[in-house]
């Protein structure tokens, strides 16, 4: 059996740093395809277009909602527009529905799907995921601020929500006559909140600018290291009844668009599949998340959490808790999102995000085996017990 840290080490550090659409995810996706083909595995590549980067669309939101500010004194109504786009695309892009993205230019990435039958008949599938591509550093995710990061996020959505009522009022206000209230008055009202757009446009702009591309070995080596150390398992020991997909994702870095390309385009032959996903699960405290999601709490599929806690009380040695996570999303967001039983497993610090965080320490050397082993047995055992229920009806 091959050790999970060799494939981190595989990943980290001879590939290293493997931006979204790069050669070097690509080269990362030829790694995992090579290593499943090898076990036996029907083994094909999905390919799809994605932007490269999430900082361009959410710099073209705020951009919508300056532009707003402009031509309110315009026209009310077309303020207000663009005012409400900029809030649906800052919540649609970070719960992985895909708005302003679309409009981005695109370049190619892939998913690598391998498929294990089981012995019998196939009554459950089961999907892993784990992305292959990294980050880039930020100074939203410096480790003194990354514990505020959500909650700059939500100061930002509710800010833009604030702008739209705002312009909603001045609004109706321009087309009613004889109000008091000077129409006006809500721009004026709203030049704080403009000038914190600013700031956070120049915060994007650096992000790109100056923002190192990280080797990505907590995020999320360690989830494609858990995945494949379950593929191998399970061609030794197989299945009885369920069909195990390993899907290796790209561009998760990019509101989850590899799983969002995967499960959209294998809705019909997925079903109602179980969906676990390891993520961000080489150091800290393991956990299986209960609630996903930044902004709309996205519950994890119920039977998942009942198996996870039969998993856990049978084996109390298994250093593994539930726990929210709202720090950010996952390719496990995006499938309960779309409707699947899902569930993630991280490793968390005690400020409830992950360790390193898309920073420059996310190496090698600071990946804890043991909360690897960890999350490789969990997963697991969460797929034994999937196999183990009764047929569906």
């Amino acid at each position: 059996m091959t050790k999970p840290s060799e494939h981190i080490r595989q990943l980290a550090v001879e590939i290293g740093p493997r931006p979204s659409t790069s050669p070097q995810e690509r080269t990362a996706a030829d790694y995992g395809a090579e290593f499943l083909r090898s076990l036996g595995l029907e083994v094909t590549l999905q390919h799809f277009r994605s932007p490269t980067t999430w900082t361009w669309f959410n710099f073209l939101g705020y951009l919508l909602a300056l532009l707003g500010m402009a031509l309110y004194l315009v026209w009310p109504p077309l303020g207000l527009l663009l005012a409400a786009m900029a809030a649906v695309a800052a919540i649609a892009e970070n719960d992985n529905r895909p708005f302003l993205s679309r409009l981005m230019p695109k370049c190619e990435s892939q998913n690598v799907i391998g498929v294990l039958r089981p012995q019998g008949e196939v009554r459950r599938r089961v999907v892993c995921l784990a992305h292959l591509d990294t980050a880039r550093s930020d100074s939203a995710h410096h480790p003194n601020k990354v514990a505020g990061f959500r909650t700059t996020y939500l100061l930002s959505v509710w800010g833009l929500v604030a702008l739209s009522a705002l312009y909603l009022v001045g609004t109706v206000v321009y087309f009613v006559p004889g109000l008091s209230i000077p129409w006006r008055l809500e721009w004026w009202l709203s030049l704080p909140l403009g000038l914190v757009l600013i700031y956070i446009e120049v915060l994007l702009i650096h992000r790109e600018r100056t923002g190192e591309f990280i080797a990505g070995a907590n995020d999320n080596a360690s989830g494609v290291a858990c995945t494949l150390a379950a593929a191998e398992h399970f061609v030794a020991y197989p299945l009885q009844h369920t069909e195990l997909w390993t899907v290796l994702t790209g561009c998760e870095e990019v509101a989850a668009n590899g799983s969002v390309e995967f499960l959209g385009a294998h809705r019909t032959q997925l079903g109602d599949a179980f969906v676990l996903c390891p993520d961000n699960c080489g150091a800290g405290q393991a956990i299986y998340a209960v609630v996903e999601g930044m902004f709309f709490a996205h519950r994890a599929g119920p039977t998942l959490v009942r198996l996870a806690e039969e998993v856990t009380a049978e084996h109390p040695n298994l250093a593994i808790r539930p726990a929210p996570y709202r720090a950010g999303y996952t390719d496990g967001s995006a499938a309960l999102v779309r409707g699947y039983q899902a569930l993630s497993m991280l490793g968390l610090d005690e400020r409830g995000v992950p360790l390193n965080w898309h920073w420059t320490t996310d190496t090698f050397e600071n990946v804890d085996e043991d909360t690897v082993n960890t999350v490789t047995q969990f997963l697991r055992l969460m797929i034994e017990k999937i196999d183990d229920l009764p047929a569906p009806r």
